[in-house]
C-alpha cells in the first residue's frame, strides 16, 4: 500500500464511534497528514474538520503544537512500537493550560508496516489540579502538625499509634519511631484517676479512650519517665474508605496549673499585703486611743508602789503592775510588728521571759488538765532583746501547743527548755507538745501570715507569723519539727550575751546625773498631762501644762523653758505643727522638744519622726522612761 492511500474505514459507524470516546483522537498518516479526528479533538483546540482533515498540524494550527508531538509521530513510525502513557501540556485556546495524559499506538497494514499512528489522549487538568491542591493541603497540613505547640497523636481502629508529632515527642519523651506502634492507651488515659487507668490494660485504656470520640475533655498523660502529667484532649474520629483513624490534640496543662498556682499564690499574697495594711491603718489608729489610759495604769501603779510599805498591800500593788505592764506589752509589741527591730534591747534572762508566758497562761494549762515538765540550762547565759517581745513568742507557743492537745487522746504533756548550743554560740528555747504533730509538708507554711490548720473562725494565721518576725529581728532562727513523742517540737535560737555586760550597761548608765529644768507639758488629755506633771515634779522638776498646740505657743512667748514634752496627735494645733510654729519663732526651743505619743506607726507620724529626728517616747510608758527622756534631752540640747 502507499504511503499516500487513504485509510479505509466505514466513515459514519466509526466516526460515530470515536465521537463517543471520552478522550480526543486523531489519525496522521506518514506524510503527517490528519487523517481522521473525533469530534472531542476538534472542540478541544477549536476548528472543524474541513480546517484539519488532510492538513499537517503546523498547516492547521501553526507552531501551536511544536515540533515535539510529530517527533513522537516518527518514532513510532520507525519502531513500529506503541508509547506509553504521557503527560504533555498546551496552552489552552480559552486561556490558561491543558495537561493531557495521552498514548501513540501504530496502525499496520497486511503486511505489518506502519502505515499510520493514533494518538488518544485524556483530559487530565481537573485531576492534575485536585493532585495539586491535595499535596499542598498535605504540605500545610504537614507543616503545621510538625510545627505546633500541641501535640498530635493518631492511632488506627485497633489503638496503634499510626502519627506523633514533634510537640509529642517533646511532651510525652518518645522519639517518634519508639512511640509509633504503641497502643495510645499507654500515653493517654480515659479517666483522670491514675490508679484506676492503671489497674487495666494498656488495649482496653485505648479502646475506652477511643469511644470518648467527639469529647473534649480533661485526664491523664504518662510520661517516658513513668511520670504522670495533666492533659486536655480533644478526640475525633477520622472514618475513611477502609479503615478509621483516631486523631487525639494533646494539650499538656502542666505550664498552665503551674502559672495558676503562681496567679493564685500572688492573689492570696496580695489579699493578705491588704490585709496587713488594713492591720497596719487599725494599729495606728487604735494606739493613741489604747496607749493614754495604759500609760496612766502604769504610771500610776509605779507612783503608788514607791508610797506603799505594808507588805499585804504591796504584794497587791506588785501584781498590779505587772498585769498593767503586760497589758502595755502587748500593745506595744503588736504596733511594733510593722517596724525592723526589737523596739528595747536589754540582756534578758530566758528563764525570766519562760516564766512571765507561764504566770499568764498557768490556768490555762491547770484547765486542760495539761501537764508541764520545765528544763532550764545555764543559767549564767543571757541574749540581747526586747523581754516583752520574747515573752510573746512563748505564749503563743504555749497557747498553740495547748489548742493541738485538743485534738489529742494522749495524755496532754508540755515540755519547755532551754540549751547552749556552743557550736552555734546560742541558745536554744524549745516547746514540745504531745499533740497530732505537724505534716512535714507544713513545717514551712505554718510560719506565712494568715496561714492556719485550725478550723475557722478559730485562728488567724498570724500567731507563728508574728512570732517568726520578733525571732529574725533578734537575729535568730525557729523552726517547726517532730517531738520524740510524735507531737509538735518548736525550736528558738538566739545569739547568747552575758550577764556582765548588762551590769557594766547599768553602772554607765547611774553615773548619769539629773539637772532641774523649766518644761512645758502639751498634751490635750487631761490625765496624761497630770501624770507627766506629777512625774516630773517629783524628779525635780518645774512644770507647765498646755491643753493645745495654740496655748502652748502662747505660753512660750510669755515664760522662758528649757524643754518642751509634746504630743502628736491633738485636735487643731497638732504637735507636728507646734514645732513648724517653734522653728520660725524659737529655732532654740525646736532643738529642745521632744514627743511622748501615741501615734508613731502611721506613715505620716512616722515618716515625720524619722525626717526630723526627734526624741520620742512611745505610750505607754513608765515614769522612769520619761526621766530618763529628759536627761537625754537635756544633756544633748543644753551642752
Amino acid at each position: 500500500m502507499s504511503e499516500n492511500v487513504p485509510l479505509s474505514l466505514n466513515g459514519p459507524i466509526l466516526q460515530a464511534l470515536l465521537d463517543l470516546l471520552p478522550g480526543t483522537l486523531h489519525v496522521k498518516d506518514r506524510a503527517l497528514r490528519y487523517c481522521i479526528v473525533n469530534r472531542k479533538y476538534l472542540e478541544r483546540w477549536g476548528a472543524t474538520a474541513e480546517q484539519v482533515i488532510g492538513r499537517t498540524s503546523t498547516q492547521a494550527f501553526g507552531n501551536f503544537f511544536g515540533v515535539e508531538a510529530d517527533e513522537r509521530n516518527q518514532e513510532v513510525f520507525a519502531t513500529g512500537k506503541a508509547l506509553p502513557f504521557y503527560e504533555v501540556t498546551y496552552p489552552d485556546h480559552r486561556g490558561g493550560k491543558v495537561i493531557l495524559w495521552a498514548t501513540k499506538v501504530p496502525i499496520l497494514d497486511v503486511h505489518g508496516s506502519v502505515t499510520h499512528v493514533l494518538t488518544f489522549s485524556l483530559d487530565i487538568t481537573p485531576l492534575k489540579r485536585m493532585q495539586q491542591q491535595l499535596s499542598e493541603s498535605e504540605q500545610l497540613r504537614s507543616a503545621i502538625v510538625e510545627q505546633s505547640l500541641e501535640c498530635f497523636i493518631t492511632s488506627d481502629e485497633d489503638g496503634c499509634i499510626v502519627e506523633f508529632n514533634p510537640a509529642a515527642e517533646r511532651v510525652f519523651g518518645y522519639a517518634r519511631a519508639e512511640a509509633l506502634g504503641k497502643p495510645i492507651g499507654d500515653l493517654l488515659h480515659s479517666t483522670e484517676n491514675h490508679h484506676v487507668a492503671e489497674s487495666v490494660s494498656a488495649w482496653q485504656r485505648s479502646r475506652a479512650l477511643l469511644e470518648r470520640a467527639g469529647q473534649r475533655f480533661e485526664t491523664l498523660g504518662s510520661r517516658a519517665d513513668a511520670t504522670t502529667i495533666s492533659v486536655e484532649i480533644s478526640l475525633v474520629e477520622i472514618p475513611l474508605r477502609e479503615r478509621r483513624l483516631f486523631s487525639a490534640c494533646v494539650r499538656d496543662l502542666s505550664e498552665r496549673q503551674r502559672a495558676h498556682a503562681e496567679l493564685e499564690h500572688q492573689r492570696q499574697v496580695l489579699y493578705q499585703g491588704e490585709r496587713l495594711s488594713v492591720l497596719g491603718a487599725l494599729a495606728a489608729g487604735i494606739s493613741h486611743e489604747l496607749r493614754n489610759p495604759l500609760s496612766v495604769v502604769v504610771s500610776q501603779a509605779k507612783l503608788l508602789e514607791a508610797e506603799l510599805t505594808t507588805d499585804g498591800s504591796q504584794a497587791r500593788l506588785n501584781a498590779i503592775v505587772r498585769a498593767a505592764e503586760r497589758c502595755a506589752a502587748i500593745v506595744s509589741a503588736f504596733l511594733e510588728q510593722s517596724r525592723a527591730g526589737p523596739c528595747n534591747s536589754e540582756h534578758v534572762d530566758l528563764a525570766q521571759v519562760i516564766d512571765s508566758a507561764l504566770d499568764l497562761t498557768a490556768h490555762v494549762l491547770r484547765e486542760q488538765n495539761i501537764s508541764l515538765r520545765i528544763e532550764y540550762a545555764h543559767a549564767d547565759v543571757t541574749v540581747q532583746g526586747d523581754p516583752h517581745q520574747l515573752s510573746q513568742v512563748v505564749l503563743n507557743l504555749v497557747l498553740n501547743a495547748s489548742a493541738a492537745m485538743q485534738e489529742s487522746d494522749r495524755p496532754r504533756q508540755l515540755v519547755i527548755g532551754t540549751r547552749l548550743r556552743e557550736t552555734d554560740d546560742a541558745l536554744e528555747l524549745s516547746v514540745s507538745d504531745s499533740g497530732p504533730g505537724i505534716a512535714p509538708e507544713l513545717r514551712e507554711r505554718i510560719f506565712e501570715r494568715f496561714f492556719t490548720t485550725k478550723a475557722a473562725r478559730a485562728g488567724t494565721g498570724l500567731g507563728l507569723a508574728i512570732c517568726r518576725d520578733i525571732v529574725s529581728a533578734h537575729g535568730g532562727r525557729i523552726s517547726a519539727d517532730q517531738s520524740p513523742g510524735g507531737g509538735a517540737l518548736f525550736r528558738v535560737l538566739l545569739p547568747v550575751s552575758h550577764r556582765n555586760e548588762r551590769a557594766e550597761a547599768n553602772m554607765a548608765g547611774a553615773a548619769i546625773p539629773a539637772p532641774s529644768y523649766r518644761i512645758l507639758v502639751v498634751d490635750d488629755e487631761a490625765e496624761i498631762a497630770e501624770l507627766l506633771c506629777e512625774i516630773l515634779q517629783l524628779a525635780g522638776h518645774e512644770v507647765d501644762v498646755a491643753d493645745s498646740g495654740g496655748s502652748a505657743l502662747r505660753r512660750v512667748a510669755e515664760v522662758k523653758y528649757d524643754l518642751v514634752l509634746s504630743d502628736m496627735r491633738m485636735p487643731g494645733m497638732d504637735g507636728t505643727m507646734l514645732y513648724d510654729a517653734l522653728c520660725k519663732r524659737d529655732p532654740g526651743l525646736s532643738e529642745r522638744l521632744a514627743f511622748i505619743t501615741g501615734d508613731t506607726l502611721s506613715p505620716n507620724a512616722a515618716g515625720f519622726l524619722q525626717r526630723t529626728g526627734i526624741p520620742h517616747l512611745p505610750k505607754p510608758f513608765a515614769p522612769r522612761q520619761v526621766t530618763e527622756l529628759v536627761v537625754r534631752l537635756g544633756a544633748g540640747k543644753m551642752s
